[in-house]
């Protein structure tokens, strides 16, 4: 377990634990996105100070039980995805995510994803991760069975959108399943995801390995 803040770079993307300097862009394509995001997400009409205070709540909670990352994907934050609801005594969390609904299909959830998971087993020493997924988000569904999650029952009622509950999926990753590699830029080999620390790059020090084979 480790409380350093690291950004994780995968073969398009940058993930950068979040700070306030991400509020402005994260704001943009949130608002962007409040067609499809007010579908799944209770706070998808949430206003601004709401946004900017969840922002800076995930800056100071990083970790203690919680790892939230901006999603930048040109150089621009265009989403976030995190693991929180750490139970130590049995080394599980909840993983969850969204991006900037123009970017959607073409893989960059599953690529950033496949970055965060490898990170929490190897580096957090987590055992087990959950995802839920609505059971007709059928974009978040793709993702979660990309990444190798394996589906479980469905929760009635245990999320809400703008407007009303919806009924979920229960999705299950272990540390010892096989699972979506991570990808670096201009690599052929399946490998960890690259990261960096004090302002530069470096490796994580984690040995490459091959694995058996989420676009919202």
């Amino acid at each position: 377990m480790t409380d350093e803040r690291i950004a994780l770079v995968t073969e398009r993307l940058v993930l950068e634990p979040i700070e306030p300097r991400h509020a402005d862009a994260l704001w943009q394509a949130k608002e962007a996105s409040l067609d499809a995001l007010r579908l799944w997400m209770a706070w998808g009409e949430q206003p601004r100070e709401d946004q900017d205070e969840f922002v800076r709540a995930a800056h100071e909670r990083w970790g203690d039980g919680e790892w939230v990352y901006a999603i930048i994907f040109s150089d621009e934050p265009v989403g976030t995805i995190g693991v929180d609801h750490y139970q130590p005594m049995f080394a599980s969390a909840e993983i969850g995510y969204w991006l900037r609904s123009d970017l959607s299909g073409r893989g960059l959830m599953t690529e950033a994803a496949a970055a965060v998971i490898e990170y929490s087993f190897v580096e957090l020493g987590i055992h087990r991760l959950e995802l839920r997924a609505g059971v007709e988000n059928h974009g978040s569904l793709r993702v979660a069975e990309k990444l190798g999650f394996k589906r479980g029952g469905i929760l009635r009622h245990a999320s809400k959108n703008a407007w009303a509950y919806y009924d979920v999926y229960v999705f299950d990753l272990l540390a010892t399943d096989a699972r979506t590699a991570v990808r670096r830029e201009g690599s052929s080999a399946d490998q960890r995801p690259e990261t960096l620390r004090d302002g530069g790059p470096a490796k994580s020090g984690l040995e490459r390995r091959g694995t058996s084979a989420r676009n919202a």
